[in-house]
This record gives structure tokens, sequence and C-alpha cells, in this order.
């Protein structure tokens, strides 16, 4: 049974809202689209398939599988219709796009005390911005992701189409069913509050801890920037194809003499042999001269079997996947990750959901038709409320929950200081070796990701997990507690003899999670890979620059921070709720490729149904006009806006002072006005060079244009205004800076301190408080080794 089977979600939202509706859906919500007579312009953004012209791929993507309304919610009916559905829904979703500030629609909501309404917005609902217009390349520019994203003589870039509005989303459904797990307990509903610009701000999990330790701001460079600002190559063309592999990485010192001896085998690096190479401060000082090597090797072999025999050694490396490859890919098409969907006949291949549950998610769905459901939801009886028991949890909705934390790097320990934030007890398993210093997360030489930023609110527990005594008391442990996470290579856990079997024996009702790379099963199982990684194989990084460009490096691993924390977060509140529900276990995997894949959007559908792939579009979109990223009177400063609207293109035209524009017939049409683009650009960033761009932000929001800053992590962090009134980075009197969980739920706030466990700090209180043993038993493990700390 899908985890969510039985919850009724209102969908009132239109583009920023879409992949939030989409993830419930596929977690088996029964989700009503409500749509404007005659069906939401939705319908009509392209592209549209080829086969039959009335579909449009971005609404098949995201709207398969829902209930379709039509209504006007202004009439009496609409509005008593509306109503109805507000009272029988368990969820219900908006992002503005339908105004319901009145009076009586606030009544419809308080009428229905176990409603959760999670509300979508650019910047939130409170704040001094929360009035303001938004739109995803909005979000992308004020979370400070433009800035540094690019080539320094090219205009800031966008990451794609729609990426803000995925990260928001995923974020959306991770408050909707924190607050769900919360009404499990409590009976009583709360409002989840998601902003555009602090999911972009989060995602960039370098940038904060760059700026604060050495207020330094990562700034577009071209390709080869690290996320420290120091340069190396990271992407490398090859005889066919291109890889993504980093010379300067955590691993370096391993696989250089792998690196060698692969080289050799092909006749190329004779001078790599030099005993001078063996240090790794002169390769960092000599990368330049060592690229030239790497450079020849590269060229002289396709992606593809670079990519298989570097694995095949233990070497971290990975082939660009375009779109159509993905179809392709053997480690996806043989593991059923593609699920078959139909449309006026046609049977096409989309992306499947970014994890797998063991007991099922819901099968794909099909198109609703405009208005398909009305007459049957109007008809209905109503559905009985949540009872409201009034017992609030103390300390947040995961209070009592207790997570046994196998995670590192980046991915894994973000979503679990999101559990901690809200209440749950996480206790993080270190690595310990007795006499041995331990990298406590740190990817490379020149990282600057904060290890403490990542897990505030933990419990560490420092462990050798070589000892037989130590995965016996783990597994007392686990018979504990709640949840086990990892995200390990796939055979890591199980030779510890911890398959989700083992932990379900252990514990029938624990929930477990493993983040595999490319999966537990299927032929590249073994295959290595970091966000950065991921994102090379699973299409992301072909999204990113100008037309006249060739893929951008974005410089750092932001599947990390986007896809596959938020993914995770997801996954695991679902199988939460699941269990308060059915009191049963449940084992998921998230495997990082496919949860990657999932920000693409409609790129797979589209190259399904039409045989194409995405363009590479700057700062444009594919269905509004204009739209983009336009220079103002400061050095290197920019400004960006969307026009959604034929009322918002005729304020435009009178601000730039084109009057005549607002009523001429060629742009009255957004196609007109595609076709325009590049004059209208013209006219636009003549009228924004003669402003600062703050200025120019001010007088189009003013005049109801969606617009924002292209803004810095320094902006972000100690100038923006709004990121301040929401108190997005928590400041510490040590120096510290944390950022929040981005979503906030009106009734449980979030427990943000800046309290980082030394390693092993919390050893013996688990093993005495929760475990169980006596001090004498405790000592002699620590004596031995097995365990660490204090």
């Amino acid at each position: 049974m899908p985890p969510l089977e039985g919850i009724r979600v209102l969908d009132l939202a239109a583009e920023s809202g879409a992949y939030c509706t989409k993830l419930l859906v596929d977690l088996g919500a029964d989700v009503v689209k409500v749509e404007p007579l005659g069906g939401s312009r939705e319908r009509m953004i392209p592209p549209m398939v080829k086969d039959s012209p009335g579909a449009s791929v971005h609404f098949l993507h995201y709207h398969r599988g829902k209930r379709s309304v039509t209504l006007a919610p202004s009439s009496e009916g609409g509005n008593a219709l509306l109503a109805k559905l507000i009272r029988s829904s368990d969820v219900v979703v908006e992002d503005r796009s339908i105004d319901l500030t009145g009076a009586d629609h606030e009544q419809m909501f308080s009428a229905n005390p176990g409603l959760i309404r999670a509300v979508i917005s650019g910047f939130g609902s409170t704040g001094p911005r929360a009035h303001w217009k938004y739109s995803d390349l909005t979000g992308q520019a004020t979370g400070g992701l433009m800035y540094r994203v690019g080539f320094p003589e090219d205009p800031p870039n966008s990451m794609g189409e729609g990426f803000s509005y995925h990260q928001t989303s995923a974020h959306a459904v991770a408050g909707i069913l924190m607050a769900l797990v919360q009404r499990d307990s409590t009976g009583i509903g709360q409002v989840v509050d998601v902003s555009l610009q602090e999911g972009i701000a989060l995602m960039q999990y370098d940038a904060m801890p760059m700026y604060i330790t050495k207020k330094a701001v990562i700034k577009r460079a071209g390709h080869g920037q690290g996320s420290s600002g120091k340069r190396y190559r990271r992407i490398w063309d090859c005889s066919k194809g291109r890889v993504r592999f980093q010379l300067v990485s955590q691993s370096s010192e391993r696989e250089w003499p792998l690196l060698v001896e692969w080289l050799a085998e092909h006749g190329h690096g004779a001078e790599l042999r030099d005993k001078r190479w063996i240090s790794n401060d002169v390769r960092v000082a000599a990368l330049a001269e060592l690229e030239e090597v790497f450079d020849r090797f590269f060229r002289s072999m396709d992606a593809r079997t670079l990519m298989h025999e570097a694995q095949d050694r233990g070497i971290m490396l990975m082939a660009f996947n375009d779109v159509s490859e993905l179809t392709n890919d053997p480690q996806l098409t043989g593991e059923g990750f593609f699920h078959q969907v139909s449309l006026d006949g046609l049977t096409l291949a989309d992306a499947g959901p970014p994890y797998r549950f063991a007991s099922g998610l819901a099968k794909a769905g099909v198109l609703p038709a405009a208005g398909e459901h009305t007459a049957a939801l109007a008809s209905e009886p109503e559905r009985s409320p949540t009872p409201v028991r009034r017992a609030s949890p103390n300390g947040g909705p995961l209070a009592g929950l207790r997570v046994v934390d196998f995670t590192w790097v980046i991915a894994g320990p973000l979503h679990t200081k999101w559990l901690a934030a809200y209440g749950a007890e996480v206790i993080k398993i270190e690595r310990f070796k007795k006499g041995g210093a331990v990298n406590r997360g740190n990817m490379s030489p020149d990282s600057v990701v904060s290890f403490n930023n990542l897990n505030v609110g933990k419990k560490s527990l420092a462990v050798d997990m070589a000892f037989s005594e130590s995965r016996e008391v783990i597994e007392q442990l686990v018979a504990k507690s709640d949840v086990v996470i990892d995200n390990f290579g796939p055979d890591v856990l199980p030779n510890w003899g911890f398959t989700p079997q083992r932990l379900t024996e252990i514990n029938p009702r624990i929930i477990t999670m493993s983040m595999p790379a490319m999966g537990k099963t299927g032929p590249h199982r073994m295959y290595k890979g970091l966000g950065s990684y991921f994102q090379a194989r699973a299409g992301l990084d072909g999204l990113v620059g100008y037309p006249h460009r060739d893929i951008t490096d974005v410089g750092f691993a932001y599947a990390d921070t986007t896809c596959n924390a938020s993914h995770a977060l997801v996954a695991l509140l679902a199988a939460i709720h699941q269990r308060n529900a059915t009191g049963l276990g449940e084992h998921i995997e998230l495997r990082q490729l496919e949860s990657a894949i999932n920000f693409l959007g409609s790129a797979v559908l589209e190259f399904s149904a039409n045989g194409s792939e995405p363009a590479r579009l700057g700062s444009r979109s594919r269905h509004l006009a204009p739209q983009g990223v336009y220079r103002c009177a400061g050095e290197d400063d920019w400004c960006v806006l969307t026009v959604f609207t034929l009322a918002e293109w005729a304020t435009l035209a009178l601000l730039i002072e084109k009057p005549d524009w607002a009523t001429e017939a060629r742009f009255a049409g957004i196609a007109g006005r595609m076709d325009a683009h590049d004059e209208i650009d013209a006219a636009i960033e003549a009228w924004t060079r003669q402003r600062s761009r703050q200025e120019a932000v001010d007088a189009l929001q003013t005049a109801g244009v969606p617009a924002g800053s292209v803004l810095n992590a320094g902006e972000i962090i100690d100038d923006d205004p709004q990121i301040a009134h929401r108190d997005f980075y928590r400041r510490f009197g040590d120096g510290a800076v944390v950022e929040a969980v981005p979503f906030q739920l009106s009734r449980a706030p979030q427990r943000i301190e800046a309290d980082v466990p030394e390693l092993g700090q919390y050893t013996t209180a688990v093993l005495s408080s929760i475990v169980g043993l006596a001090q004498g038993q405790i000592a002699d493990l620590f004596s031995n080794g097995t365990f660490g700390g204090q």
C-alpha cells in the first residue's frame, strides 16, 4: 500500500507547486487539481506532443494521476464547491496563483481544523518582501545561485528552467509530511511556509562557510572552479563524449598509483612515474602540467570506455549523459526506473519516482481531462474531518523518534540535521580508529564544507565497526530505535551484518533507508560517485548555460543539497506516517542517480514523445516572454524579471518608456514577444543600465512585474532584509552560523542550536542510557578500542 493512501490533497497551485503535488501522487495521495473553467494555462505549456498537438509534455509529466475539477472561485457555485473540497481535504497546496485572501476563503480553511495548508511563495509568507511577485528566475537570482554560475564574460546563468520550483516543491512536500506526522498524534493541522529564495540559498552548502570563514564570495569563473574558489579541471573532452573527473580529490593518495598504472597500460603518462609526483602537494602545485597529460589520455578514448575502466579500478570518474542517452543507460533501463505512461493511444517513457519503497508506491496514472471529475466530486458525500485529539507532542513533531545515522559527506547529514531540528534524537555513528585521526566529512584538500552546519543537534557515537563487539552493541541500539539511515556503497552495511532483512529481524518496526550512488542492484551498482558525478550522469549539467556555450561547470555538488537531501526527507517522513497508521516498518532505497534525474522535469518524457533534447536557454523561458537577466548601473550588478501576463507586459512597456509596445499587436501574445526577445531585451537593458540594481527591482515590483536582484552570498547573509526577518541564518555568540530548515511550520518551531558534538561526545551516554550497558562493560569497550570519545 502506498504510504499516503487515503490522504486527499487539493492542488490550488500552478507551476511552482506542480512538482510538489506530483510527488504526493507518486506517494499514493488522491490529488484533486482545481483548474479555471476551460482548463489551466499549464495545459498549453510547451513542448507539445508532436503526434497529439493538444497535449503538453509538461502537463502530462506533472499532472498525470490527478483528478481535475474546473470552477470559478468567485462564482456562487464555484465558491461552494471549493469550500466543500477544502472541508474534505487533508492538505491544500497553494502558490498564490488563485486569490484566496478573502474572508470567506479564510472561513473555508478554519472549518477544517485538521487541514495542512502549504503555501509556496518567492520569499515566504512573512517579512518586508512577502508580498513581492516571483518566478523561478527570481528564486535562482535572489538565492545567490546565478551569481556564481557561468562564464565571467557572460551574464549570470540560471540552472535551467524550473530549478527553483523543483527545489521548493520538494521542501514543501517535506513540510507537509512533517505536519502530517504531527497531525497523526494531535489531529490538528497547520500552515507550511516555503520560500524559493531560502531553498536556493540553502542548496549552496559551500557559499555560507566560504563567506563566514574567509569573507569571500564565489563568483562565476567558467570551467574548473571548485567550491573554495580554486581552479582546476573537472570536465574533460574525450574522443566521443565527456567525463567528470577531479584530479584534486579526497581519495587522491589512494587513487594516484591506480591512475599511474592505468595511463601506463594505454601508453600514456610515463613522466608520472617520477617520484616527485607521489606528493599530493606537488601535484596540486603543478596541476597545469598534470592536466596536459590527462587531457591527452582522455581525448584518446571514448567517455563510456573511460568510465567503465576507471570504475573497475576503483577510480571515481563518470561519463556525461544527454537526456537521449539516459533511456539507454543499462543501470537505469535494466532496473525498472522508467515508467510507461499513456496519452491518446501513445505509450511513452517517463522517469519513475526518486525512491523505492519495499511496500510499493502508486502506479503511473493517466492524464485527466479538464473538469473530468467535477461532477463526481460535487456529488460525493463529504468526508469526515480528522478528529482533534489536542495532544501536542513535547519537543516537536518527531519527539521520541530515535535515528541511527550512518550518513556522511553532505546529502545524508543534511536531511538528518532537519530531523534533529524537528525533535528527533539523531545518533550520529562516526568512524573511530584508536590512535588515528578522523576526517569528519571534508571532501578534498580545498574543501570548505562545514561539518558543523550539517551536524548540529546530533549525538556523536564513535565506533570501530571492525570489532564484533561493536556490531553487537549496534544491534542493541537498533532494537531501541526507529530509523536506520546510511549513504554508503551498497555492501558496507550488509558486510557488517546489517541487511534490511536483518535489521527488521532485530526490530520489526524499524524504518531503514539506504542511499547508494547507483543502486543495490544493477550492472553498475558498485560504481562510485559524489553529487557532481550524479549531475553529469543524470543529464542535469547539460541544461545549464547559454546556447553559444558548451556545458557549464557549475562548480559544486548541488545534487547533494537539492534532490538527494530533500527526496530523502520526503521518503522518510512518508514512511513514518505510514508506520503511524499501520504499525509496520519499511525499507526505502533512494538511488542517488535516479533521484537526481527527477530534477530534469519533463525532459525524459519530451525525448520519449518527440525525440528532442531540451535546449540550453541561458536564463530565458520556453513559454514566457520576456524573461531574462539584465545589467544594471553597478559593477557586475544584475537584475532579473519575468512577465507572465499581458497586464504585466503592458506595465513593463510603460516603465521602460516604450508605451507603444503596451498595445502593439505583435506583442499581444507570448509567441510574438518570443520572436522579438532580442529587441525587447535590448530595451529593458537600456533602462536597467541607468539604474542601480535595487532601484530597478523596486520599480519593477512596485509596477507589479516579478523581479529580483542577482545577489551574492555575502549580500544574502549580511544585507538581505527578507532573509534577516525570517531568521534563516542562525547566528551564535562564538561566530557560528547555521542555516535553518527550508520550511517553517506554524505549530512547530525549529530547534536550531549551535550544538555540534565532539567526536564521540555521547558515546558513554548512548551505551549506558539507551543500550543499557554497565559501566564496567563500557570501560572494557573503550580500553580495547571498540568505542571512543567520552
